[in-house]
């Protein structure tokens, strides 16, 4: 049996006694501060399913995309929409691809965005990754001076929906006014489509917020001070004709669609208004499609 003398022995006890010590404070710390570092899920309001087969001038066309549980595992949730829209119903006017992803109650992740992934499945980026203002009319959404973002100060936009079961009129809140609403636009070529240029975009709703950086999204949904944390990836995808006026007109679509999406798509979301006054029960989110 190996002995140790005593100050060695006197030794390892002061260290197991500042490990302890040090937990003990980190613990009493984070509890001062109201630091959260595990994050509680908060349940979507809405399933995405329920975002309307019309938007505006867009009606949907085939059938949804449904994941494989391979797949699903590797978008890294369950809670997710992707479906086709063309304009006026015709396909011809042009076709677009809404793709909406819900994520909560994670300590971190990383984004699925097509400037990471498109490479990967052997598609040529022709134009990086960059972002630009997202092409809608933001004057058509007022703001609600009463109910204002803790984080920023600022009052929330505000756009009416039509309930799609009651069918009454309902006040959504979107994304803080103050705050520029940018969405990412990346630009890819196929090999075997010379001739045409595909197109995504996509911006993030995180606790309320909006921003198009998969990298904002850390500080916008982990915040260390919010109990609750969620956040909705928002993309939009479209193949168009390789001209000189590809993205002026792939903008055009964009606007003329996330018109009326993003209120759509709001009102899906948690209410972040009501989880910064009150909270909300953090049952487990279950998966809608």
């Amino acid at each position: 049996m190996i002995q140790f003398d005593g100050s060695i022995r006197r030794m390892y006890i002061v260290l197991l006694a500042a490990l302890l010590g040090g937990g003990v404070a980190f613990r009493v710390a984070v509890a001062w501060l109201d630091v959260h570092l595990k994050k509680e899920p908060v349940a979507i309001r809405e399933s995405l399913a329920t975002v309307p087969v019309t938007l505006g001038s867009w009606q949907k066309v085939g059938q949804e995309a449904a994941l494989s549980e391979a797949m699903v595992e590797e978008l890294g949730t369950p809670i997710y929409l992707t479906r086709h829209y063309a304009l006026n119903g015709d396909p011809l006017q042009g076709i677009a691809e809404v793709h909406l992803a819900y994520y909560t109650g994670l300590i971190d992740t990383v984004p699925h965005v097509p400037d990471r992934c498109w490479g990967a499945s052997g598609l040529v980026m022709t134009m990086p990754a960059h972002a630009i203002d997202i092409p809608v009319d933001l004057g058509a959404w007022g703001a609600d001076p009463e109910l204002t973002n803790q984080a920023t100060g600022a009052p929330y936009r505000v756009a009416w929906t039509t309930d799609p079961v009651t069918r009454r009129r309902k006040k959504i809140l979107l994304p803080p006014a103050d705050e520029p609403w940018k969405m990412t636009v990346t630009v890819f070529q196929s090999p075997s489509r010379p001739g045409t240029r595909l197109f995504g975009a996509y911006f993030f709703i995180a606790n309320g917020r909006l921003t198009p950086s998969p990298y904002a999204v850390r500080s916008l949904a982990f915040e260390l001070t919010d109990r609750f944390a969620y956040y909705c990836k928002v993309q939009m995808n479209a193949e168009l004709p390789d001209t000189p006026d590809a993205e002026e007109r792939f903008t055009a679509l964009a606007g003329s669609l996330l018109q009326s999406l993003v209120p759509e798509v709001m009102r899906c979301l948690p209410d972040w208004s009501e989880v910064e006054r009150s909270g909300p029960r953090s049952d487990p989110v279950a998966a809608q499609h």
